[in-house]
């Protein structure tokens, strides 16, 4: 019941497949024709096939979701050497956080796909992504939001620099 609740669908059905039960739940079906897709693109797919896989990330409504599923296929794509395809996931992970409002909510999902490219090995990109999730962070207005989302960042950078420990 507890994983249930993880929103992420790649780590919800990771979790829930380590201790062998199936996630049925219906928000699962676009995560696994994703997945379903990236293998096709993996294994020799036609170009129309990556139409089609972001066509069926778009049709996920929150654009935060979209943006970190696209990260997470940058990331696989990279991993089976397909560079192509992993320039161009990353590319639309980042067009999506562009668009999400408010700026707090885009330094978040930046900071997420900063924290996924590092923890992945691709450090140089992580650092890029963190950068402009520091500058997302210093247009929001209201000082308390701006420093509370400067603290989550600050977590960030010191993971992503080696130093977890104060």
């Amino acid at each position: 019941e507890i994983i249930a609740l993880i929103e992420d669908d790649y780590l919800r059905q990771y979790r829930l497949a380590q201790i062998g039960f199936e996630d049925a739940l219906e928000n699962s079906v676009p995560h696994t024709k994703i997945m379903s897709i990236l293998t096709r693109i993996n294994n020799g797919g036609a170009p129309g096939q990556i139409m089609t896989l972001e066509q069926t990330v778009r049709s996920i409504t929150d654009r935060g979701k979209r943006a970190l599923i696209y990260c997470r296929l940058s990331i696989l794509s990279r991993d089976k050497a397909d560079l192509k395809t992993a320039k161009r996931m990353l590319n639309n992970a980042i067009k999506e956080s562009d668009i999400i409002r408010p700026l707090s909510k885009r330094a978040y999902i930046r900071c997420d796909i900063a924290i996924k490219m590092y923890t992945a090995g691709y450090e140089s990109v992580a650092q890029d992504i963190l950068d402009d999730a520091i500058d997302a962070a210093t247009n929001i207005r209201q000082s308390i939001l701006r420093d509370e989302v400067f603290n989550e960042l600050r977590l960030a950078m010191r993971v992503m620099q080696g130093g977890g420990q104060e």
